[in-house]
Order: structure tokens, then sequence, then C-alpha cells
């Protein structure tokens, strides 16, 4: 493949080949730190594996504001059902058609290599006319976002942050959503009793970013497995469904009590959920064994239906808040449930965790809140913001569209720490983040490398 920028989509190639799911992030960490040695400059990697590089300035340029180029090593590990793929091990097969970029079966790990890949290129290049350069990559942003609020204070000298990690050409983004993980658990308990059991298989839906598509009305399979049960009215063994916070269910199992009414309730179910997302139901083995008490049942539906997924508040921004319902998942001797809060206004999501607190409580049931990040309010009068949409404007004729996105991004953690720095995130086009169907557009990453290139430039002469 001859794909421009030529030592972007190099880097990028090299980073597919290492397996880099969250939390598995030590020799893709330990790439990118021997990368920055190789080239000479000041290199760290943290106890946590965020690696830290520092390129001097351009001689001439040493009094110009320092620049940061930010993004995340690790990436959502998702797969189509028939997938044989191991993430573990196996490299990022990449499938190129026309202008864009998928991989085989899989995500494709755009989200955020490509950032990676061009800070590595722009390290490298010694024609850039530049500012002090830092590069920040941290870990497990897809998940804890670890990597960002564990970042050691007083590490970070630059003025200005470049978060590479946004997902549509043309918008700069100035803001992002804080949030937290709402976390349950149901005991389990069994009838005494054995009967013939079904396992089937629920796909079909498009699933996605939690945050970037919550907004899309996509439907959520955990909520369409618990209804199926509901419709059913019979025994169930297990359910799970979804396996990531931030990504919107579109696959899942139950294991249930086998029955001549299945067919019937299936059939139904397919006819109403079809359209772009069409509901598809496989059954799969069928065997004898024990099923949850009628009352776990009963209390697992309830939690599932009255626990709220998808947009919350919004205004003439956009989104404010919104909630994910994003994992069930049956575990030796428990039933995890895991919903994603989002919010930009404080307030808004301290009504949230009472809502959700009095669902829970009604219940009987024990929860928690864990994984708090926190938002990146906007900073008015930017010097930053000005840079980067003159120099839009002066290589495309076209205006930066200016937003505060709702989902959670580490601008917000960095923030927190460097709470004097200018900070905006952008980024090529990438479709599908968080499911097999990711795919990264080839021009449109030029063009942003190509307008990040510029906007140091400019930074650096002005």
């Amino acid at each position: 493949m001859n794909l421009k920028p030529e030592r972007v989509f190099h880097y990028f190639r090299e980073l597919s080949n290492i397996p880099h799911e969250s939390h598995n992030e030590k020799a893709i960490s330990e790439y990118i730190y021997n990368f920055g040695k190789s080239l000479g400059l000041e290199t760290k990697q943290d106890d946590i594996l965020n690696v830290y590089i520092r390129k001097p300035a351009t001689k001439g340029y040493e009094d110009k504001p320092g620049i940061i180029l930010q993004g995340h090593m690790d990436m959502v590990c998702e797969k189509a059902t028939s997938s044989n793929h191991n993430f573990a091990t196996d490299k990022i097969e990449w499938v190129l058609k026309d202008d864009l970029l998928f991989a085989n079966d899989t995500t494709l790990g755009a989200d955020d290599g490509i950032a990676v890949a061009m800070a590595m290129a722009i390290l490298e290049d010694e024609t850039l006319v530049h500012p002090e350069l830092e590069v920040l990559i941290t870990v497990t942003e897809e998940t804890t976002m670890a990597g960002a609020l564990g970042l050691e204070k007083g590490l970070l000298k630059g003025k200005y942050l470049f978060n590479i990690d946004s997902e549509e050409e043309g918008i700069l983004t100035l803001g992002s959503a804080g949030g937290t993980l709402f976390k349950t658990n149901l005991e389990l308990k069994f009838e005494n009793r054995e009967v013939e059991l079904v396992k089937l298989h629920f796909d079909g839906f498009l699933g996605g970013h939690s945050g970037m598509e919550i907004g899309k009305n996509r439907r959520n399979m955990i909520k369409t497995i618990a209804e199926f049960i509901k419709e059913t009215g019979l025994s169930v063994l297990s359910i799970d469904c979804g396996n990531k916070d931030n990504a919107i269910p579109r696959v899942g199992e139950i294991v249930i009590e086998n029955s001549p009414k299945l067919d019937e309730v299936i059939a139904k179910f397919v006819e109403k959920y079809n359209g772009e997302e069409q509901l598809t139901i496989d059954k799969k083995e069928v065997f004898v064994g024990k099923v949850l008490t009628n009352a776990l049942k009963d209390t697992l539906v309830e939690i599932l239906e009255k626990l709220p997924t998808g947009v919350n508040t919004k205004d003439e921004t956009g989104i404010i808040s919104s909630s994910n319902l994003a994992i069930v998942q049956t575990v030796q001797d428990e039933i995890l449930i895991r919903d994603s809060i989002r919010s930009s206004s404080l307030s808004i999501l301290e009504e949230m965790k009472t809502a959700f607190a009095k669902i829970s409580e009604k219940l009987g049931l024990n929860y928690e809140f864990s994984g708090g990040y926190p938002s990146w309010e906007k900073k008015e009068n930017s010097t930053l913001q000005k840079f980067a949409n003159k120099v839009y404007k002066d290589l495309t004729g076209k205006e930066f569209e200016n937003i505060i996105v709702h989902a959670g991004l580490e601008c917000g953690a960095i923030y927190e720490k460097y709470p004097n720095l200018e900070l905006i995130s952008f980024g090529p086009d990438i479709r599908g983040a968080h499911t097999p169907k990711e795919n990264l557009s080839i021009s449109s990453t030029k063009r942003v490398y190509d307008f990040t290139l510029k906007l140091i430039e400019e930074i650096a002469k002005n």
C-alpha cells in the first residue's frame, strides 16, 4: 500500500503490528520509548507506561511557546462474531477500500494510533520549523483514563496542547464531558431443578462509541435482551452482553429455558427490530442445567429495564448528559451490571447519580460509582483557538466548527493538573470507532497532518 503521508502510515503500520488493547500496552509503550531514544531525544517512560518525548526548538525559535502533541496508545478491541482474531497476539490486518482503511473484521485502532503515528513522524522531521515540542502518549484512555489521571505534575512545559483524538475533520473541540461508572452486582441464586436449556446468540445492531454516537439513537442490545426475556416468561441461566464501558452493546447471548414458544418470540423480535439495525437471533447448543430463581430473574429484568441509556439532557449546543447501559455479564457467583454516565454539567451528573441510586435502592441492590474523570471546560479568548481557526481557514477556505464534545477526553484530566494550558482537540475522519467497521480516511489523514504541520509553523513564526 502506497499511502500518504508515507511516514505517518509507516508508523501506523508499525503500531498495528503490536497488540495494544487497553491494559496490554507494555510492548507498544516500549516501542514508542525506544523510538524516542533512537532519535537522541529526551525520553521518559513512567511507572504506568505513559511515554514522554521532548524535542528542542529549531534554532532561533527557542523563545516561542512550546507545543505538546498528545494521544493515547491503547485501542478498543472489538471483532465480528465470525472473526478468529486474537487481540493478545495477532497483528491488525489492514484492508484498503478506495480512500478508506479498514481492518479485517476487527477494530482498526486508528482511535488513537493515528495520533501516535503523526507525532512520531513530526518528531523525526528535521525540515519542520517549530518551537520546543513535547509528545505525550498515554495508556488506558479507552477504559479508566489512568494514564492521563496519573500524569506526573510538572512534567509538561509547553503552553499549547494538541490532542489528536477527535474523529471528524473540520471539527475543533474546545471542551468535553466528565463522567463516572455505575456498578451493581446480583448474587446468583438457583431453582432446585434442572431443565433443558438453549443458548441464544443476539446480533445485528451497530453499536458504536457511547459518547460520539449516543445521540444517534442506536439500539442497545441489553435492553432488547431484557425485553426478550420478559416477553418469553421463561427461566434463564445466564446473560452476557457488552464488554466495554464506552461501547454501545451490539451483540449478546443468553442461556434460556428451551420451549416451543421461543420460535414464535424470536420471529416476533426479528420482525420488530429490523431496518438498518437488523436483529438476528440464532440458536446454539442445547443442554440440561439449572436456572436462576424467578425472583432473581425478575429483579434482573427490572433493573435492566429501569437503568437509563441514551441521551438524558441536551440544548442548542448539543448533548449535555447521557448514559450507556454497557455491560451485563454472568460470572462465577454473580451478575455484573455497568452503566456509563457522562455529563458536561457537574450538577446534572450529581442528579443522574441520585436517580441511579434510587433505582438500585428500590430493588434492594448494592451499588457504587467509580472511575470518575473530569470535564474539560472551554477556555475563553484562547490564543491557540485563534491560531487553529486561522490556519484551517487559510488551508481550506472553510471555517472550523468549534464545539464542546459529549465524550470524555484526556484533556479534562490533563487540564486539571495543568490549568494554565491552552488545549484543542482535532483529528481525521474515523467512522465506526469501537466497532469492527472502524475505518480511517486516507485523504483526511493527509489534510489533518498538513494542518498540524502548518499550525506548528504558524505558532513558531508569530
